[in-house]
């Protein structure tokens, strides 16, 4: 998570001049869709960036708790954020809270800069509810193999996107489906729905998905 938190306290405001409203995303929207009653819940925000989607959480009535490794980013959260004490730099595979803390938690675009997702998934479950609720959204595994030097599905590579006309240039490691919806997934949560589409259709140049989102519950 170095690198990525590297990265981002590089173009930080690059990012946020170029990152379109959430009424305007597919993905995102998948998120607000699915916090079905979130008023009085506690929400933890992985990877949550200048803050933008946890004031949005907020402003339905969660109590919203945010990490990022990034330490621009978290200093623009707090400045964005009804609760700025809540938000800390942070990995999201060791996060700095209590077990069953949340009834929700949610990763828009953030978890695929991970190698692997075990801890993470591990991480999650330990720090949610019974019962409680993840969502998460991700780069689609196949815009991740367009990415690839080789174009070998399955075989990880470090790939680069160029976001908002070059303006942010990202590095990641590839990943599969398999990666995502792992035996360690489904030893923690079970799976609600599962959804593939265009975040941004007016970015769109080929009509071909650009991620996936996951709704689950941890298990009892």
């Amino acid at each position: 998570m170095e690198n990525i938190s590297k990265q981002y306290d590089q173009f930080v405001d690059r990012y946020r001049e170029g990152k379109a409203p959430v009424s305007n995303n597919e993905a995102r929207m998948f998120v607000l869709d699915n916090l079905v009653d979130p008023t009085g819940i506690h929400l933890l925000d992985l990877g949550c960036g200048g803050g933008e989607d946890a004031r949005i959480y907020e402003g339905l009535g969660a109590t919203v708790y945010g990490v990022d490794t990034s330490e621009k980013m978290i200093a623009v959260a707090k400045s964005n954020v009804l609760r700025p004490e809540n938000f800390h730099v942070a990995n999201m595979e060791h996060v700095p809270f209590a077990e069953r803390s949340f009834d929700a938690v949610v990763s828009c675009y953030g978890i695929h800069y991970l190698d692997k997702f075990e801890q993470l998934f591990r991480e999650c479950a330990r720090v949610l509810k019974p019962g409680g609720l993840f969502l998460f959204i991700a780069h689609h595994p196949l815009r991740d193999l367009e990415l690839q030097k080789e174009r070998r599905y399955g075989e990880q590579e470090i790939a680069t996107l160029e976001l908002f006309d070059t303006k942010v240039v990202l590095t990641f490691p590839t990943h599969t489906f398999a990666d995502y919806l792992c035996p360690a997934f489904f030893e923690h949560f079970d799976m609600r729905a599962f959804k593939e589409g265009i975040a941004i259709s007016l970015q769109s140049t080929d009509g071909l998905p650009d991620y996936i989102a996951v709704k689950a519950t941890k298990r009892e």
